[in-house]
């Protein structure tokens, strides 16, 4: 458990019919909701929670707050669309499994060792796999391998 000196800052989108009215008047967490720029919490916060269940795409906010030096706990779903296996450079937990992901969030924020080995794992695979002449080789590449289409003057 974490002691009375941590806090916990909720931002971002919460999906219609979730409430966390239960925590408006927590001394120890603040509701933010959707934050456009969230710099300025990654350079308060220590880790970076991202406990989504259902996803598409690419978790860049996940990237971003690697990029920005902040170990992530996430969800299962969004460690396996990175590639990022569970205690490299990431802390991953099934979003069924409330008392797991709590352990890697109190696990990453307590143990420095765990914290800065995380930190530099992510900040390397951000640094290997989004590096922009790789981006723009990958993108070309799958741009090349495309077939093409074929029209049906049906439709």
């Amino acid at each position: 458990m974490l002691r009375w000196e941590t806090r916990l800052t909720v931002a971002g989108y919460v999906a219609p019919g979730v409430t966390l009215d239960r925590f408006k008047t927590h001394p120890r967490v603040t509701l933010r909701g959707p934050v456009a720029d969230l710099m300025p919490l990654y350079d308060v916060n220590r880790v970076f929670v991202a406990p989504a269940r259902f996803a598409a795409g690419i978790p860049y906010k996940v990237h971003e707050a690697a990029a920005f030096g902040i170990p992530v706990v996430a969800t299962t779903l969004l460690a396996g669309q990175l590639g990022w296996p569970d205690g490299e450079a990431i802390g991953a937990a099934e979003f069924t499994d409330a008392p797991g992901f709590a352990a890697r969030v109190i696990s990453l924020y307590r143990d420095e060792n765990l914290w800065t080995n995380t930190r530099a794992a992510a900040l390397a695979r951000v640094s290997a796999e989004l590096a922009p002449d790789l981006f723009v080789s990958r993108v070309a590449a799958l741009l090349r391998r495309q077939e093409p289409r074929t029209t049906n003057p049906q439709f």
